[in-house]
Parts: C-alpha cells; sequence; structure tokens
C-alpha cells in the first residue's frame, strides 16, 4: 500500500528541513570557530612578530653601539697618545714627530676599512691628517670651517667631550667635502686634552655610513633604515629616496616609544638614539609579508571550511534520510492497520 500524496508531501518536508538545520548547524559551528580561530591567532601572531622584531632590532642597535664604541675608543687611545700631544703642543715643526703622528693616524685607519681618513687639528693652527687611501682620498675641512658649523660649536661650548653626526649631500652642517663618497659619513669629533686636563685640539673622524646601517638590516624581512635629524630631517638611508607618505608618518612619531605602526598599517617603525647625537634612527619594516602569510593561513581556514560544509551537506542527506525512511514505514503501517 503506498502513502498518499499529503503524507509524502509531509515527510519530504520533514527530511528537508531536518537537512536544512544539520547544514546551518554545520555551517555556523565550522564558519564560527574559524573566524574565531583566525581572529585569535590574527591577534597573537602580530603581537608576537612585533615583539620579536623589537627584541631583534635591540639586539643589531647593541651590536651597532659596540661598533661606534670600538671607533670612538680607538679614537681616544689616539687622543691620549704621547706623540699626539706633543704634535698638537710643540711650537716648532718636528719632521720626525710628524712622521710618527702622521703613521699612527694611517695605521688606524688602515686597520678599519670603513674609516675613510683620521684627522687633528691644534688650538695652535696645526693639522695633521692620515695618508690618502685609494679613491677616498682624506681631505678634511679647515678648523675655521668646522667652528662655523653650528652643530661642532655646540660640541665645543659643551662639556661633552665626544660627539657623532651624520653627514650626506643632503646636510647642511658641513656637508661631505668628498665627491668620492657618496653614500654618506658618519662623524665622530673629539677634545684632546693634555696631561694638565687644558684643551689643546680636536680629532676628526670619518667612516663610512653603510656598513653602520646594515647593522640594522634585516636578511629575510624586507626592512629598510634611515637616518634622521632631530627636527625629523632625513639625512641618509638604505635607500636613495623615502617615499614620502612613509616619511610624513615618521615625521609625527613622538618618542619615546618602543615602535610605531605607521597609519596605513603596511610599515613598523622602530626609533634608536644614536649615541652622543641628535640624530636617530629609524628601522621600517614592511608588513606585507606579513599580512600575506596570514592571508594564506585565511585561505587555507577558508578551503577547509568548504571542505566541512560538503561533508555536512552529503551527512545531513543521510541524516534526514536515516530519519524519513522510518518514519515513512511506520505511517504504512499504521495506515495498514487502518
Amino acid at each position: 500500500m503506498e502513502l498518499n500524496k499529503e503524507v509524502l508531501v509531509l515527510l519530504f518536508r520533514i527530511e528537508q528541513k531536518i537537512r536544512y538545520l544539520f547544514i546551518g548547524i554545520i555551517t555556523f559551528s565550522v564558519v564560527g570557530s574559524s573566524v574565531l580561530l583566525y581572529l585569535v591567532l590574527q591577534k597573537n601572531i602580530f603581537h608576537n612578530f612585533l615583539e620579536l622584531s623589537v627584541q631583534y632590532a635591540s639586539q643589531q642597535d647593541q651590536k651597532a653601539n659596540l661598533y661606534l664604541n670600538l671607533i670612538a675608543e680607538t679614537a681616544k687611545l689616539l687622543s691620549n697618545d704621547q706623540d699626539v700631544i706633543e704634535a698638537l703642543q710643540n711650537p716648532r715643526f718636528d719632521s720626525a714627530l710628524v712622521n710618527r703622528t702622521t703613521n699612527k693616524l694611517s695605521g688606524i685607519q688602515t686597520s678599519n676599512v670603513t674609516l675613510t681618513g683620521i684627522t687633528i687639528y691644534g688650538l695652535n693652527g696645526v693639522c695633521y691628517r692620515s695618508e690618502a687611501i685609494g679613491l677616498a682620498p682624506n681631505n678634511p675641512p679647515a678648523l675655521e670651517e668646522l667652528k662655523a658649523v653650528p652643530l661642532f660649536q655646540n660640541f665645543v661650548a659643551s662639556g661633552e667631550s665626544l660627539l657623532w653626526w651624520v653627514r650626506s649631500q643632503r646636510t647642511m652642517e658641513l656637508p661631505i667635502y668628498n665627491a668620492n663618497i657618496l653614500d654618506g659619513l658618519m662623524t665622530l669629533a673629539l677634545k684632546i686634552y693634555n696631561h694638565d686636563r687644558e684643551l689643546i685640539g680636536y680629532l676628526l673622524a670619518d667612516l663610512r655610513i653603510t656598513p653602520f646601517l646594515h647593522f640594522f638590516k634585516d636578511q629575510r624581512e624586507k626592512s629598510e633604515v634611515y637616518v634622521l635629524t632631530a627636527t625629523g630631517e632625513p639625512i641618509k638611508g638604505t635607500t636613495n629616496e623615502i617615499p614620502d607618505h612613509l616619511f610624513q608618518d615618521i615625521k609625527k612619531l613622538a618618542p619615546p616609544a618602543n615602535y610605531y605602526i605607521t597609519k596605513d598599517k603596511l610599515n613598523l617603525c622602530i626609533p634608536f638614539a644614536i649615541p652622543y647625537s641628535s640624530e636617530q634612527i629609524i628601522k621600517v619594516i614592511s608588513l606585507t609579508n606579513l599580512y600575506l602569510r596570514l592571508s594564506g593561513f585565511l585561505l587555507l581556514l577558508f578551503c577547509v571550511d568548504i571542505l566541512l560544509i560538503l561533508s555536512g551537506v552529503k551527512l545531513s542527506g543521510l541524516l534526514a534520510q536515516s530519519v524519513a525512511q522510518p518514519l515513512g514505514a511506520l505511517l504504512k503501517k499504521m495506515q495498514k492497520q487502518i
């Protein structure tokens, strides 16, 4: 005995409701859990990325400072050298003393490939410099020109005995005076005292800035490094030009802080102060690769969700049939008895 049409329609509707209800539950559970999982993992991954980036950059900064300390301590050894002190105080020209002094300056310069020149100035008007090496001759400015630089004037008037500053073609305060050095210089200025702690002169040491900036470069992640003045103007960087939108964001940054996220959320900026200097280092790490990896993870979740939902659709059909078939058989028996 066949079931009448109304009963068949009722069974079909029950089967469809069970199917749709099961699909809805599976879809809501899968999508909801995936969204929650993605948001939690995204937050943790982003937080850990920022924390590890700052820690790694701090380690790079420590290595860079050790490098500057090495240069500074080497310069201090020269400033305390007896021949150097005598050369700056001796009113008469002594060729043997001059040769020993210039040889020591040249020896220190050749011991470090990043050094382009070492010069000592005496307040009595003498000036001694290291010898030229290759295509980077040491052509230092005269002491009068040096004293005309406001930054150096402040250094002379201050109680500090050491000063670092960065120079390139862009700097107004004592730009690079050597046309063969186009990548910029870091200059160390050091006061020289005699044994009675009287100021007798200055030491000027120039070193290429590129090796220093590469202390902050990353091998795997895309990053750039820039040197900014105290007013936020770019002096030098690992790229020729800093993008204008990024430059405008960096200029608005207000230290102190461990890091900044730019307005477009595409770059992480980590600032570091250069010791004994008014300039600062800004390390800019692109977040594009991080977003691409998170997008890849989201795509993987989407594919898994599609598979689970398709599996749910298949299971919903089996579940609906497992309910509808016994119910249909039961109604059939009831019709027979009637």
